[in-house]
């Protein structure tokens, strides 16, 4: 039996290609193209004879960049990425020169690529990268930063004690507040350093997280239409029972970045409009404005730290706190926006059941206490000192490692308090100092990170509770309760 003809040929491979491939002459004028070349492009089945400038590029001149007189001039392969704001796509394209036997060239092979799943993946990686340093940038001022915080908390603390004028009570409250903000927003530039982690995660009911969003925010549209003289409007749609997993100030946060975005978005005023909605098990936070729309390419580039398009009245690190907070959530953000039209942004999240249970609040009495404290910031120490013997406790302390070692060897104590970062010793070698003594005495680590003793195995071994500054006198009494075994 004669075998058979095989009637395959190199076209039929490169109609099987998913990248365009086209055969062109030095006047850049189509001789062949494969299948893929009319879907990259496109056009209809017939390519020869067209421009490839026209086709490719929808241009009736060589475009500026062209890489065929470049690939011309030198005889080498031309790599060459571009952005197609007719399709909202990335793609790469190479120009290869093709010489006769006689050295001439005679013209090109270009082979075009979308590369927008690649170009994201890269993106999205690349942006982890930025946050991440944003985050350890963050980290070298943070433990400075959050001593202040503490000192201010303490403070405050201690004049609400004695204070009895009701505005002047209320001022307390809104400087506490503050000062927790401050604080937070540190917090969430060193979770970017640490890896991502949420922290204080509990389950959300999104109709009542973003009524209050509105209510933080409406001095803002109020402000803007003062300045202005713009009406802006509010919408306000949100589906009842829906509920999410994540920390409430984080996500307040994200919600307000993308509210302050859709405001400045509309100088001649519009309808914002705020909603919550659930679609195939995700819930959905939207915010959409009337304004101004984006462009494809400022699409892509909108959760880019320090990319702004307010000029130097922005930051540009926004709505990248943003794409950060969303992903440490294991979200997903979708971004709908017409030039003209305006934006939608949408954070997503996984849906969950509402397993909230209401906690009696039943104030437990906490005993006092021997408590022995180390921290080399001299007010942090007068402030424990305070605070603590107020509730009744015995407090010793001390600003040095040592005289505290000595102090703790010849006395009694009930919970040790120390901070991490010190000139003689560190938190956790004095920790670990301290159980060479007495392995059952618990160890509290202030600290001006955010420290998870789970993931922090080697400060686990030696420290039992950790708070990170600033804290209050309560957070202080809670790990006293738990030092006692007295709470779960």
């Amino acid at each position: 039996m004669e075998p058979q003809e095989n009637k395959l040929s190199i076209h039929d491979v490169l109609d099987h290609l998913t990248d365009m491939i086209a055969l062109t002459d030095t006047d850049y004028r189509i001789i062949d193209a494969n299948i893929s070349a009319n879907i990259i492009i496109g056009q209809g089945n017939e390519l020869s004879g067209l421009k490839c400038h026209k086709v490719i590029h929808d241009k009736d001149e060589p475009c500026d960049n062209c890489p065929l007189p470049e690939s011309l001039e030198t005889g080498s392969l031309i790599n060459s990425n571009y952005f197609d704001e007719r399709y909202g796509e990335f793609f790469e394209e190479r120009t290869h020169p093709i010489v006769d036997d006689d050295g001439g060239f005679v013209g090109f092979i270009i082979t075009i690529r979308n590369i927008s799943d690649i170009r994201a993946a890269e993106d999205e990686s690349a942006q982890s990268r930025r946050l991440a340093s944003i985050g350890k940038l963050t980290a070298g001022a943070a433990h400075d930063f959050n001593n202040v915080m503490a000192e201010l908390m303490g403070q405050i603390h201690l004049i609400k004690k004695t204070a009895s004028d009701p505005t002047l009570l209320k001022q307390l409250d809104l400087l506490e507040r503050s000062t927790r903000t401050g604080s937070d927003t540190i917090r969430r530039m060193l979770d970017f350093a640490r890896g991502g982690r949420v922290t204080e995660m509990e389950t959300l009911d999104t109709a009542s997280l973003m009524q209050n969003v509105v209510y933080m925010t409406q001095a803002r549209w109020m402000e803007v239409q003062q300045k202005a003289g713009v009406l802006i409007s509010t919408v306000s749609d949100f589906e009842p029972d829906l509920y999410i997993a994540g920390s409430q100030s984080e996500i307040i946060n994200a919600v307000t970045n993308l509210i302050f975005n859709g405001v400045d978005a509309m100088p001649d005023g519009g309808i914002l409009t705020m909603s919550t909605s659930e679609h195939n098990g995700k819930v959905l936070i939207s915010v959409q404005d009337t304004g101004t729309g984006m462009t494809k390419e400022v699409q892509s580039r909108i959760f880019d730290p320090f990319f702004s398009t307010k000029g130097s009245s922005g930051t540009g690190l926004g709505l990248s706190e943003v794409y950060g907070t969303i992903k440490r959530h294991d979200g997903d953000i979708l971004v709908e926006s017409e030039v003209g039209v305006g934006t939608k942004i949408s954070l997503v999240f996984d849906k969950v059941e509402n397993k909230q249970e209401k906690v009696l609040d039943v104030a437990i009495e906490v005993p006092p206490i021997r408590i022995l404290a180390v921290d080399d910031n001299e007010f942090i120490i007068e402030m424990l000192t305070e605070l603590l013997t107020d509730k009744g406790h015995t407090v010793s302390t001390h600003t040095s490692t040592t005289e505290a070692f000595t102090e703790f060897t010849n006395n009694e104590y009930d919970l040790v308090i120390t901070d991490m970062e010190m000139p003689e010793m560190g938190g956790r070698e004095f920790a670990e100092l301290i159980k060479s003594r007495r392995k059952d005495i618990p160890v509290l680590l202030l600290s001006g990170w955010p420290i998870f003793l789970e993931e922090e195995p080697h400060l686990a071994e030696f420290i039992d509770f950790a708070l990170a500054k600033p804290f209050t006198v309560e957070d202080i009494q809670n790990v006293i309760l738990q030092a006692l075994h007295l709470s779960d």
